[in-house]
């Protein structure tokens, strides 16, 4: 038989410390003692903190000397709770119970299990693989669950009906009244969360590595390769090795910062550049100071590469038919903008892996060209080295001017993090362990792509470079041509990469401040605006 002077006792010690404790117990419908509700406050430091869990509590004819039957009632996403029903895995509700445990004890190791979960014995199956295969995304998502669920919008009814009963108001309208509007605030919660699933930068966390290596690629090693010899130029041999050198190492070690900083608070995924923004400066001064920044950056390389792939275009089309007739460079430039028309309709930076890859190897390919054509033409007649302006003022002009072509070659910091976002993460495997193997790999082919281009076209040419080195080699016609489609394709990639930070605070505006539906409409109107609107520019 139930000992209810025990569970009084229990009751009593249980409440005595609650404010410090965060479990407290109290009876439920009546005075009956077998059936009370139990609550437990968050733990500091996980998903959990901030929310009141609530649990029924059934106790047995046998009890203490049966455990006790606990069950949440508030929604958890947890591997030892079921999310379906709240049902509960853990040892000493089973045959791990004590008669000389308590009812706060067993709250207690409840408090305990948010806080260490046990995915390798779990009750739900489908929560502990996420917690195994991607934690950031499981942290997420109990975040979210106690945001709906736990949280004073979502507990407390029954405390709030009693009041407003109390008050004189029928039971039964309060009661419906306040599950409806606790009801629409918990489907505004699972809205938020459904549209950051469908939001490009968001929606798929399954790259590998090397994924991150042929992106960073791609954003990285640009068209401004090219322009590398006509920037020693500016700058001579020691200035000119020094400087490529330097923002080699530099460039690397702020990367490299920045895929640290990815997750430097814990449970949290900073996936886009404006959010690590916010975390420094604050909700809205880090939006005003990043946002803006971001998109002149993007959106201008996003021009440069509209022009540039019209221009190789134009290149390629006369070197391979110089008999034909002149074509403006504004058609080439629309020919090239309707590839994006059909490309930027892929929803999210994994849909572009293949067009990114394709992208990476061109620019290595017409790098190698370039240094290996410059290598067979070998150093030219009458080459002079140095500043190649007759006028002081000319000559700083020009190191200035050879400073931008560097710093505009390393460029590819701004969509660093966005590409992070896309590698899956967990306790034992962060994001930033493949995400800086990606970088490596990345910086390698950086190297072996600017280094061999810059020195051996300026001991080539000297100061006569062009500012594009293939302008500059001329023959073979059927190389050059070669290497100016690889530029096409290398420019088709890097416009994806940078275009997709753009999407996403695009869509981010219409769907969650002008309440456009989200969907593929929406998409394709969206990005065709946005694409059609860059060659008009």
């Amino acid at each position: 038989m139930l000992d209810a002077s025990r569970v009084q006792k229990e009751l009593v010690e249980c409440n005595r410390d609650t404010a410090i404790s965060g479990v407290s117990i109290a009876l439920h419908g009546g005075a009956d003692l077998t059936h009370l509700r139990g609550s437990i406050a968050g733990p500091v430091g996980t998903p959990y903190e901030g929310g009141t869990f609530v649990i029924d509590i059934q106790l047995p004819r046998g009890y203490p000397f049966v455990p006790p039957k606990m069950q949440f009632v508030t929604r958890v996403w947890h591997p030892n709770i079921s999310s379906q029903n709240g049902a509960i895995c853990l040892d000493i509700l089973k045959d791990q119970w004590s008669p000389a445990l308590t009812l706060k004890t067993a709250l207690l190791s409840l408090q305990a299990l948010l806080s260490t979960p046990a995915p390798d014995d779990p009750q739900d199956a489908v929560v502990a693989q996420q917690y195994l295969r991607d934690y950031q995304k499981f942290v997420g998502t109990a975040r979210h669950w106690t945001e709906s669920f736990a949280k004073s919008a979502s507990v407390g009814i029954d405390q709030k009906v009693q009041k407003l009963v109390e008050m004189g108001f029928p039971e039964d309208i309060v009661r419906s009244v306040l599950e409806s509007v606790n009801e629409i605030l918990i489907m505004q919660s699972e809205e938020e969360k459904n549209i950051d699933d469908w939001l490009p930068i968001t929606s798929s966390r399954e790259a590998k590595w090397w994924y991150s290596a042929f992106h960073n690629v791609t954003a990285m090693v640009g068209a401004g390769v090219l322009s590398l010899p006509y920037a020693m130029a500016g700058l001579g041999w020691g200035p000119g090795t020094a400087i490529l050198v330097l923002s080699w190492f530099i460039t690397l070690y702020t990367l490299w910062q920045m895929v640290e900083m990815h997750e430097m608070v814990p449970g949290k995924r900073f996936d886009r550049y404006h959010e690590l923004g916010q975390h420094a400066f604050g909700e809205k001064l880090g939006l005003w100071i990043v946002v803006p920044q971001q998109l002149v950056v993007e959106i201008s390389i996003c021009i440069v590469y509209m022009v540039t792939g019209g221009r190789s275009l134009q290149k390629f089309h006369n070197v391979v038919c110089p008999e034909c007739k002149s074509i403006k460079l504004s058609y080439f430039i629309m020919v090239f903008a309707s590839v994006h028309f059909a490309l930027s309709q892929l929803p999210n930076f994994n849909s572009i892996s293949g067009v990114s890859l394709a992208a990476a190897v061109m620019s290595l390919s017409y790098s190698t060209i370039a240094w290996g054509a410059s290598v067979d033409k070998g150093k030219q007649e009458g080459v002079e080295y140095g500043h190649e302006s007759s006028s002081k003022a000319g000559t700083v002009f020009n190191f200035f001017n050879a400073l931008g072509d560097v710093a505009f070659a390393y460029a590819g910091h701004n969509v660093v993090l966005e590409i992070q976002a896309t590698i899956p993460s967990s306790v034992e495997n962060p994001s930033k362990k493949p995400m800086w193997r990606g970088v490596v790999v990345a910086y390698i082919v950086v190297a072996l792509c600017y280094f061999p281009v810059a020195f051996i076209g300026y001991w080539a040419f000297g100061n006569s470079v062009d500012d594009n080195i293939l302008i500059s080699l001329q023959t073979p016609h059927w190389l050059i041509a070669l290497a100016n489609m690889m530029v096409v394709v290398h420019v088709i990639g890097s416009y994806q990469v940078y275009a997709m930070p753009v999407f996403d605070m695009i869509e981010t505006m219409l769907v969650k401040k002008l309440r456009f539906p989200p969907g593929v409409a929406l998409r394709l109107i969206a990005r065709s605006t946005f694409v059609g609107s860059i060659p008009l520019t």
